[in-house]
């Protein structure tokens, strides 16, 4: 349902009132529609040459209308798009558009920081957002990099503590972005020691509170919170995929709670992009087992899981990653034996094991046991851990040293496909 809407489509407008059954349209549609209703449920039905759509609705029009993506189911059969859902307030509105094709390319000039804004792509308080991309004829690869931000699931998390970026992220809050982009390491084109320099980049904000991962839109205390994360990317891939459509490898990347998203979506990453492969980079967002996890009431406990529908996620990620979402990585390293995975990672990573609600010693037991379970039995699919506390390593140039292996080295085995690249510990 999340697909790419086509700036200026068909909108159509409906007031439904549930008690009597009457409907009226307040926007008369340009294409025949048919309404039924009885007292519980509306089946609304269009044809329209588009091949995917966006269902929305409120309970209010006006600047305080909060759209929620309906969860009912959407078929398209014979291009006759149909939604049901069922009535249980009293006036119900619902926005219906048109989209453009699944396969509409994203242009961009060369070398230079360009927004691409989705109407189908949220932040976690309405607003909608989208992608940076810098282009670069000089490489066939790609790097698409997740952001960090922190992660929320209740109104004490989100709303008071404010644990996680909330949005807006668009063309504006991008626009401050991109001189700090343009300077750090990951994407300094000029930096000889970067070895991504030349690769096209995509750059994926963070603004779901989610780990990039959720698909639901809930309610926290007085404020709708769009938890989409996951879905979002699905709208991002199908324009990535026929944007670098002879790219000869992809690099998801992430950093911190982003690294955990390049995880979750490495799967619909590489589906996506078919026989392109697409490598993984976790760089300092290990997903602990579950018993790790349920020492604390943080990350991937019952109540954020339940809030961001995480385990939905995994139903159609990863079915064997239900309740053991440490097994994502090796699940699919071991089903994309053509494709490469890296953890980055410190012992006692302070910053993470605050997330998951446990001491940096339990972070370091469960990080070791994960590491051991689920890393070492494959051989594409290995690690570069430092001793620490600290968080992250490539937001500034990569400097650490462990056992006598630069982080710098380990990569660029990883990316050159070097056969003594290999797992790096204390």
């Amino acid at each position: 349902m999340n697909q790419n809407i086509r700036s200026g489509g068909i909108h159509r407008w409906l007031k439904v009132f549930s008690l009597s059954a009457a409907l009226c349209a307040v926007r008369s549609a340009p294409a025949p529609l048919e309404i039924s209703a009885d007292q519980e449920s509306v089946t609304l039905s269009v044809r329209i040459a588009a091949t995917a759509m966006v269902v929305e609705k409120t309970l209010e029009l006006g600047p305080a209308a909060a759209w929620i993506p309906l969860a009912a189911p959407v078929t398209i059969r014979g291009g006759v798009i149909s939604i049901s859902d069922s009535l249980n307030a009293k006036t119900t509105y619902y926005r219906l558009q048109s989209l453009t094709p699944a396969d509409s390319a994203i242009a961009a000039p060369e070398g230079i920081w360009t927004w691409a804004p989705f109407t189908n792509a949220f932040c976690m308080e309405g607003t909608t957002t989208g992608f940076g991309i810098n282009r670069s004829t000089q490489s066939s690869r790609v790097l698409i990099y997740m952001a960090a931000g922190g992660a929320c699931w209740n109104e004490q998390t989100c709303q008071i503590l404010n644990t996680a970026v909330h949005g807006p992220f668009g063309d504006a809050q991008f626009a401050q972005l991109t001189p700090a982009l343009s300077a750090a390491w990951l994407f300094d084109r000029t930096r000889a020691t970067n070895p991504f320099r030349d690769y096209s980049f995509v750059y994926v904000p963070y603004c779901t509170g989610d780990l990039h991962a959720g698909s639901r839109v809930t309610t926290e205390g007085n404020q709708v919170a769009r938890h989409v994360g996951y879905r979002n990317m699905t709208a991002f891939l199908e324009r990535l995929v026929p944007t670098f459509p002879a790219a000869s490898r992809v690099i998801l990347l992430g950093s911190s709670v982003g690294g955990m998203g390049a995880t979750f979506n490495w799967a619909q990453t590489q589906r996506a992009f078919g026989g392109i492969r697409v490598d993984l980079i976790d760089d300092s967002g290990p997903i602990l087992a579950a018993e790790s996890v349920a020492l604390g009431k943080g990350l991937l406990s019952a109540e954020p899981r339940a809030a961001w529908d995480v385990d939905s996620v995994m139903a159609s990620a990863c079915p064997e990653c239900q309740g053991a979402p440490d097994a994502l990585v090796s699940v699919h390293a071991a089903a994309f034996l053509q494709s490469r995975a890296a953890l980055l990672t410190r012992t006692q990573d302070a910053v993470l094991a605050n997330f998951y609600g446990i001491t940096p010693g339990q972070f370091e037991t469960g990080l070791k046991a994960v590491l051991k379970a689920r890393f070492d039995p494959l051989p594409n699919v290995h690690y570069f851990m430092a001793s620490g506390s600290g968080h992250m390593f490539l937001g500034a140039e990569p400097t650490a040293v462990s056992n006598g292996t630069t982080l710098l080295s380990f990569l660029e085995r990883m990316l050159q496909d070097d056969a003594a690249w290999g797992s790096v510990a204390p």
